[in-house]
């Protein structure tokens, strides 16, 4: 790559632009091992602490338990067939269970498919044709949903379903009949594993130019979070103590097969977090669980932090127990972040910055006095970060560019998808992240824009692309544009911005009625429709979607 010419005043002089790096010493060699089977190891030094709780039920999983049962339900999967490279989908709200079916999948050499069920049929089968799985662990409640979308599949696509939860459906196959399997050991390198280029798990990732993407992340990945922990608590002997007892009780709210929820609950199983599980989220179900378990941390996103700003909740609440609080997924406002801080819980907000496709946070603040309110903070350690202009050079310091990420904890690429591969992951193994940002002197990095359109509701991926093209299928429907719009609730939501036909009689409610029955409850048009004229787009077609949302923060301004 090449320098970039960067002026100050009238004296100009050429700079060269740098690549970010962790600013500490070199970390350990990433293992060549079966994942799963490391993190059964490290979990067995926890004991009989408790793992996993279910909040609403208090049923728990130790340890101990978590490590007896994943090789014999590994056992089961293999009597079932499943081998070496074969997908198996999980299909799952968050639940104390997921540990068991994630880590036996992996501990057999398959691939787990983790999703969460806010598709619908169609978009699902979607999923099942992309990631080929022909097994399926599905929860008590979303049966219905997984046999409706293997119907949109051939007859001989599912070879089995075991369904997860306390309330068996009759004449299935549960996941607790898999708990009296023998043991049996993982597949490993001797067995054909290549835990460098073979998928663990692959998560699905919206994109802004058509359908969610299968994101393939090999075993060597998932070990870069545990490595990267072991790291730092080598380099600060003296904080780790202090970090386990901040990380000693976490709540997880977070969706497991989002990357931020299952990234959270695979650290604390590598630490020794007992992590109470929270399935639906409501305001008191939220404070009550804090208060009841003594919870100590809390990964959130943007809307929750936001929530626990303004709450008037908080003062029937004792949640003096809660030490630290992550915000992740979205975007991050400084007002909400200094009204956290500073005027409603004094607790310090950790925040860290990252994507589905780089697995593990790409960045992340430190604590004051470093820590500001603008920055997402400093490289971590098995990472690079470099920012560049569209002609792909460097850039310097204090310039906005597009950021690109490379490291062991990428994704391997996209599942049966060159073209978006290829688009994302170049020959080099630079990620081409689509977001717009700069570094500063210190080299601490600053989102500035989302180059790719992506929504974020509730911190879920929403493609305005796939709403476009439903849209479009409405009758008197001539085009439209597709834009993310501040929501008190959701924090983000879809709105539609719609060109008729001439003479053509649509309503904007016959319209949200369209995309609704068709996407997930998180991806329909929450933020409204509105009609204009026309779709601002420059000389090339691209849609102004800036422009868009000055005409909606504006009711003055005109398309």
């Amino acid at each position: 790559m090449g320098s970039s010419t960067c002026g100050e005043g009238e004296e100009r002089s050429v700079k060269q632009g740098r690549i970010l790096r962790w600013d500490g010493p070199t970390p350990p060699l990433i293992p060549h091992l079966n994942y799963a089977h490391s993190m059964i190891k490290r979990m067995a030094t926890h004991g009989h602490t408790v793992a996993l709780v279910e909040s609403e039920t208090g049923k728990q999983w130790t340890f101990s338990e978590l490590c007896e049962l994943v090789p014999r339900v590994s056992g089961g999967l293999a009597e079932c067939g499943v081998g070496l490279g074969d997908r198996v989908l999980c299909l799952t709200p968050i639940h104390i269970d997921y540990t068991l079916v994630l880590l036996a999948i992996i501990y057999r050499g398959a691939t787990c498919v983790p999703i969460n069920p806010t598709l619908n049929a169609e978009e699902l089968a979607h999923v099942l044709r992309v990631s080929e799985a022909r097994w399926a662990v599905v929860h008590e409640a979303c049966v219905s949903l997984a046999e409706a979308a293997f119907t949109y599949l051939p007859s001989t696509t599912l070879r089995k379903m075991w369904v997860m939860g306390e309330s068996p459906t009759p004449d299935k196959p549960t996941l607790y009949d898999l708990f009296s399997h023998d043991p049996i050991p993982p597949l490993t390198t001797t067995d054909g594993l290549v835990p460098d280029k073979m998928a663990a798990i692959m998560p699905f990732s919206s994109g802004t130019t058509g359908p969610s993407k299968g994101v393939l992340f090999s075993h060597r990945t998932l070990h870069v979070p545990n490595m990267t922990h072991l790291f730092l608590e080598q380099l600060q002997p003296e904080k780790a103590k202090m970090t386990k007892e901040i990380y000693s009780r976490a709540l997880l709210l977070l969706p497991v097969a989002h990357s931020y929820g299952h990234i959270m609950l695979v650290n604390n199983l590598f630490v020794g977090t007992t992590t109470v599980c929270l399935t639906k989220f409501t305001p008191t179900a939220f404070l009550e669980t804090i208060q009841k378990y003594q919870i100590t941390v809390c990964p959130l996103v943007p809307h929750l932090v936001k929530f626990l700003s303004d709450t008037p909740l908080l003062k029937e609440y004792n949640i003096t127990s809660v030490k630290a609080v992550m915000s992740g997924a979205a975007p991050i406002d400084t007002d909400t972040i200094n009204n956290f801080e500073k005027k409603q819980t004094g607790i310090p907000l950790t925040r860290a910055y990252g994507m589905t496709e780089t697995y593990n946070a790409v960045t992340r603040t430190r604590p004051p006095p470093d820590d500001n309110p603008t920055t997402v903070g400093k490289v971590t350690p098995y990472t690079e970060v470099k920012v560049i202009n569209d002609g792909g050079e460097l850039v310097c310091e204090g310039e906005e560019g597009e950021l690109c990420v490379r490291g062991p904890g990428m994704m391997l690429g996209y599942a049966n998808n060159q073209i978006a591969t290829s688009a994302t992951l170049d020959s080099e193994g630079w990620i081409h992240t689509g977001d717009i940002g700069y570094y500063d002197q210190q080299d601490f990095l600053y989102i500035t824009d989302r180059r790719k359109d992506i929504i974020k509701v509730k911190a879920y991926p929403v493609s305005p692309h796939e709403l476009e093209e439903i849209v479009k299928q409405y009758e008197g429907v001539s085009d439209v544009a597709v834009v993310g719009v501040k929501h008190q609730r959701l924090g983000e939501a879809p709105k539609a911005f719609v060109v008729l036909k001439p003479n053509a009689k649509v309503t904007a409610a016959q319209i949200q009625s369209h995309v609704e029955d068709r996407v997930a409850s998180y991806k329909q048009l929450a933020g409204g429709v509105k009609f204009v004229d026309v779709i601002p787009r420059n000389p090339t077609g691209k849609i102004l979607k800036k422009q868009l949302k000055e005409c909606d923060l504006d009711p003055e301004f005109s398309v």
